[in-house]
């Protein structure tokens, strides 16, 4: 079947209609559908380049049982307003929709005065945040079509703890049941009260914030929790994070600043002020996609001041001239991850898949990077998983995998090349070629100084690691970048072979089986790629 014919008629969940001005809110509590295994429609996510969005919104709201009708700040656009108008109809000519009211954060009350829109329907409220576990239950249950049912019974408060693991809500990743073990145990081995901040750094989407979230529930008993995004808005302006931490010690403990006592200040000496009134309070502080500049420097140095504190962050490479951060790698997953990560998600979703045989099936970087690999899943609930991996991998998927591609098409040309040197190398014995004679180029040995950081290349024992969904993103930015340096590798392969004395020549044929390999791969695409065993291409632990 084609893939274009398998999204003539798709069928969703739900079908979120929504003001595009709240479309960072709305994004967000669509990704905490999707971490409950709902296949929503958002456009962003569904519809296709070149196709007529309006015909493809149309067969969406028509192959959904129930449209979750958003209503924020921005009230209802105009395109909003009609998909409302257009699911109300449907459901009032007696087809079986559900419309679903949705109040999103800061939401005017004028939204309950909205006759069409709230009158006859039960709504979800999250005006007060989307951390709010009744209404997010009530909307799951609606989309289902069943009722809520009671709350669940509240767990006994811990002595000097609690049971509130609001960060989850902050960072979007509800808690699954399955975690990676290797990563978390290593970053809970590293955190010490008032040690150096433990860093947890890998690839985009590699699943840092979950494996953060994992060891904040191994380590948050009697310790107050402050959780802050750092990317975005704070790393362009770090008085946002400043701000963020005054309105946490005003809520945990009533220490915060008046205003007049802390703008005078920068931004730095502001941050030291306010953590100064909790120093000698025992916290978890939680950063999640802190910038490796200044800026995440200096923040970091904020926090790892404080006597009993353990500080925790995510960040997509290694703090470089710094030896007061401890990293942890979180890399890739490795086959047997993978497949146990498909079977958690069959069992709790019910999904009719063979973990073995669809780790078996899956191209290996689609399943050593979890945002492809749930994805994926999220999918087979309703097409059948082989329909899905042939002819090609839904757009959803594919552009989960692009978040490494954009990484790799950031970095300077002579980095690129490198990378395109160490992955033709990553199954070569280096020791081989160095007792053959191969100079490394200068430019190589220097690049690896930066790729080694952005976690793109692995040092192991016997020379450099690539993986696979590095290699696979460099192809997709590049595809000739392997080819051309195959071939400059070679080159002077064969001029060292026409040259060499025995001993010379039996190491280099310690490396031409290897070469000989990725030869048949640069010249079939990627043909033998979905063979190769996806080692993780790292191991997770402390650098």
């Amino acid at each position: 079947m084609e893939s274009g014919a398998r999204r003539q008629k798709p069928t969703y969940d739900a079908f979120i209609s929504y003001n595009t001005k709240d479309g960072a809110v709305v994004h967000r509590l669509a990704e905490m559908l999707h971490e409950e295994g709902f296949h929503v429609f958002l456009d962003d996510w569904s519809l296709v380049a070149g196709e007529p969005w309006h015909e493809r919104q149309n067969e969406a709201l028509a192959n959904s049982p129930c449209c979750l009708a958003m209503w924020g700040p921005h009230g209802l656009g105009p395109w909003h307003n009609e998909e409302v108008r257009l699911a109300v109809e449907a459901r009032v000519s007696g087809r079986s929709m559900r419309v679903i009211p949705v109040l999103l954060p800061n939401g005017p009350d004028a939204a309950l005065e909205h006759p069409d829109f709230l009158d006859r329907y039960t709504y979800c409220d999250f005006r007060d945040g989307l951390d709010q576990p009744r209404s997010f239950t009530r909307l799951c249950a609606g989309i289902r079509g069943e009722a809520p049912g009671p709350p669940e019974p509240r767990a006994a408060t811990p002595p000097g703890g609690s049971t509130d693991a609001a960060y989850r809500s902050e960072f979007n990743t509800p808690a699954k049941g399955w975690r990676r073990s290797s990563v978390v145990t290593a970053a809970r081995a590293a955190a010490t009260p008032g040690g150096p901040p433990v860093v947890l750094c890998g690839l985009p989407g590699i699943g840092k914030t979950h494996a953060l979230c994992d060891t904040a529930d191994d380590l948050r008993a009697g310790r107050t929790v402050l959780a802050l995004s750092a990317g975005g808005t704070v790393a362009a302006e770090p008085r946002f994070l400043v701000d963020g931490v005054n309105d946490w010690l005003d809520r945990a403990f009533d220490r915060g600043l008046a205003g007049e006592d802390l703008y005078p200040r920068d931004w730095p000496d502001a941050l030291a002020a306010l953590l100064a009134r909790v120093a000698d309070e025992p916290l978890l502080v939680l950063l999640d996609n802190l910038g490796t500049d200044r800026v995440g420097r200096t923040i970091l140095s904020a926090f790892a001041g404080l006597r009993d504190c353990l500080v925790l962050a995510t960040a997509q490479e290694h703090f470089a001239d710094t030896t007061d951060v401890l990293h942890v790698v979180v890399p890739p997953m490795s086959h047997a991850e993978g497949t146990d990560f498909i079977a958690h998600v069959a069992r709790s979703t019910n999904l009719p898949v063979d973990p073995a045989e669809l780790a078996r099936q899956l191209p290996g970087d689609v399943l050593s990077h979890p945002l492809a690999l749930r994805t994926f899943l999220a999918h087979t609930a309703y097409v059948p998983a082989p329909l899905l991996i042939r002819p090609d991998l839904p757009s959803d998927v594919l552009s989960a995998r692009k978040l490494v591609a954009t990484a790799v098409a950031r970095l300077p040309a002579v980095h690129r090349k490198a990378l395109a040197y160490a992955a033709v190398l990553d199954r070569v014995p280096l020791a081989d070629l160095l007792s053959a004679g191969m100079a490394l180029p200068p430019w190589f040995t220097a690049s690896l100084t930066d790729l080694g950081p952005r976690c793109l290349v692995v040092q192991v024992a016997g020379g450099i690691e690539v993986p696979q969904l590095v290699t696979q993103a460099l192809d997709d930015v590049d595809p000739s970048a392997r080819r051309s340096a195959l071939h400059d590798i070679l080159a002077e392969l064969a001029d060292l072979a026409a040259e060499a004395e025995n001993e010379a020549l039996g190491a280099l044929a310690g490396a031409l089986g290897p070469l000989a390999l990725v030869s048949v791969e640069t010249r079939g695409g990627r043909a033998l790629r979905g063979r190769r065993e996806p080692g993780g291409g790292g191991r997770s632990g402390v650098a």
